[in-house]
């Protein structure tokens, strides 16, 4: 009991001497501050390292700097006392001090640390905090707020940044916004355009910005006399004409701010500017795209040229030559809606596999996905002109065709036996889509996009205003993990809230680190984080196995597809599906 009494003792001692040491800081910083403005006239507090921050001096900081290198948990307890400084009742300088430091780590935050961060203050009441320093009359606590809100609304920062975002609009901080874009102080009105601008793609924002004084000082922005203000302004009106392309209608009567049913719009060189802007930024993607695929094509015929040296050392053998011939015409005859074993010319017609309403007794997954030893050239532009003749809509063009399911896939060539942009993902695809159009189920794959035709086609399917794609089915193979394009693809449909049906057709498949293990860069870190997140969730079908060695597995595949599209049909289930626990 007395070991406790003096223990408690000692701890007493020591608070009261932190204590002291407290007041002491407090006292010596608002003598420095007095300093300052008698030195300076009163001038910003910056946070360096901040791009585009005010110029000024830096008071010294209440708390110590987290140390380099510091744990998450360490950083998220380093910000909550932040937070817990800007609480401090008359107390300026330490509350300038807090928000500075807050913006200033938030700034140098890995992708890991902000997201730990983010969640820590949407959980905690630090997100409120902030969005109350908006209605402050003291400049450097508004500007440093909006600081730290616009990054924690960044999906460079925080993983989960649309749930800030629904946070800060619980918080009712549309009106204090409003009044940042329209202060006469520079610094302010640039981040709090630019925090428009990342709250902009949030469709629960729509209605607070659809108030027509919002869109009003929007439009003003766009002539402002800072270009990185103009440019916030356009992308965020051009965000929210993406979602209310209905702002637009009324602008053709050039009528003022209301048409005569008091629709809200912008004007149309407002509207203009801000398509315009849309479509640079879009033409820009597309650019860095292309350059990518031109790297690409580059790698794949420098392994060309190697591939076809080591083929001209030791040709393949004839055992080997022959069977791939065999596979290939195994192929080519079911994609002419023939059998392998059809009947001679004159005699019956052979019977129809499946009507729509049944399925198989059992399934022969070589009939359906069969892959050709070596895949030439011909073999190639056959299989692909065999699905733009037969599984495209009689009198629909390809640029109005826009079907409810879109399947993802990666050619997979095999170096030194398929030739470019060949390999057996063509081949799974190929036959995934004959199933499919068997039971009257349109779909679409990249083996529809015309020659010449860009590859950005494809994402129209999945994330235009037109698409109505309601599954992508993913054909699960290593070179999928290894392709940008199907990437993106998957990103997009999660993004969209579309059903990844993932199909597996390969046994051995990249682990986590090893996929898309090229793509270094910011924006595929953040799609390969999003995709591996979501796949992890979901079973691919068949689990175990793969559709070849667990062929029965179809069952359940074109089950869930009917099941996305609404489809109600009398099922025939036998055999061994494998694992059919699938979650969508």
């Amino acid at each position: 009991m007395r070991a406790a009494k003096n223990a408690k003792g000692a701890t007493n001692q020591i608070q009261d001497e932190l204590d002291e040491k407290l007041l002491l800081l407090q006292k010596q910083l608002t003598e420095q501050n007095a300093q300052i403005t008698q030195l300076f006239g009163g001038g910003p507090v910056a946070a360096p390292g901040l791009p585009g921050a005010p110029a000024g001096v830096v008071a010294r900081p209440v708390l110590p700097l987290p140390p380099a290198g510091s744990a998450i948990d360490a950083m998220v307890e380093w910000v909550l006392s932040l937070i817990e400084n800007l609480k401090a009742p008359n107390q300026y300088a330490i509350r300038k001090a807090a928000v500075v430091r807050l913006a200033e780590t938030l700034n140098q935050c890995s992708m890991s640390e902000g997201s730990a961060v983010a969640k820590a203050l949407r959980d905690t009441g630090g997100i409120k905090q902030l969005a109350s320093l908006l209605m402050e009359d003291a400049d450097e606590l508004k500007l440093y707020a909006l600081c730290c809100l616009a990054n924690l609304c960044s999906d460079s920062l925080d993983t989960n940044f649309v749930a800030t975002k629904r946070k800060l609009l619980a918080c009712q901080v549309g009106h204090s916004l409003l009044q940042c874009l329209l202060e006469d102080d520079r610094m302010i009105v640039t981040y709090a355009a630019g925090l428009c601008f990342n709250l902009s793609g949030e469709p629960s924002w729509t209605p607070t910005f659809l108030d027509q004084s919002y869109l009003t000082a929007l439009e003003n922005l766009m002539a402002y006399d800072d270009e990185q203000v103009q440019q916030y302004a356009t992308s965020t009106l051009a965000n929210l004409l993406s979602l209310n392309p209905t702002l637009t209608e009324a602008s053709s009567t050039g009528a003022g701010a209301f048409a005569d049913d008091e629709q809200l719009f912008v004007s149309p060189v407002a509207a203009a500017v801000a398509e315009k802007a849309a479509a640079e930024k879009a033409a820009a993607a597309a650019a860095e795209e292309a350059a990518a695929l031109r790297r690409e094509l580059d790698a794949v015929r420098a392994e060309k040229a190697a591939a076809e040296k080591a083929a001209a050392e030791s040709a393949f053998e004839p055992a080997a030559q022959l069977e791939g011939l065999k596979a290939g015409l195994f192929q080519l005859l079911y994609q002419w809606g023939l059998r392998s074993d059809a009947p001679a010319a004159g005699s019956a017609p052979p019977e129809r596999r499946a009507s729509r309403s049944q399925l198989p007794n059992s399934w022969n997954a070589q009939e359906y996905f069969a892959v050709p030893g070596v895949i030439t050239e011909q073999m190639t532009q056959t299989v692909k002109s065999r699905v733009l003749s037969k599984f495209m809509p009689e009198g629909v063009q390809f640029q109005d065709f826009y079907p409810e399911v879109v399947i993802s896939y990666a050619s997979g060539r095999r170096s030194g036996r398929d030739c470019d942009g060949a390999g057996p993902g063509m081949y799974y695809a190929a036959g995934i889509l004959g199933l499919l159009h068997e039971r009257g189920v349109r779909c679409f794959s990249g083996l529809h996009v015309p020659p010449g035709t860009d590859w950005e086609v494809f994402m129209l399917r999945l994330n235009s205003r037109r698409a109505p794609a309601k599954v992508l089915v993913v054909v699960l193979t290593a070179a999928l993990f290894e392709s940008k394009p199907c990437l993106k693809e998957i990103n997009a449909a999660i993004r969209k809230g579309i059903p990844v049906l993932p199909i597996r057709f390969e046994d051995k498949l990249p682990g986590y680190k090893d996929q898309w293990a090229k793509d270094t860069d910011e924006d595929s870190e953040v799609m390969v984080y999003r995709v591996q997140e979501h796949l992890c969730k979901i079973n691919s079908i068949p689990h175990p196995g793969t559709v070849l060695t667990v062929p029965d597995s179809m069952n359940t595949i074109l089950g869930l597809v009917d099941k996305y599209l609404g489809i109600d049909r009398a099922y025939v289930s036998p055999g061994n599906h494998g694992d059919d626990s699938y979650e969508a």
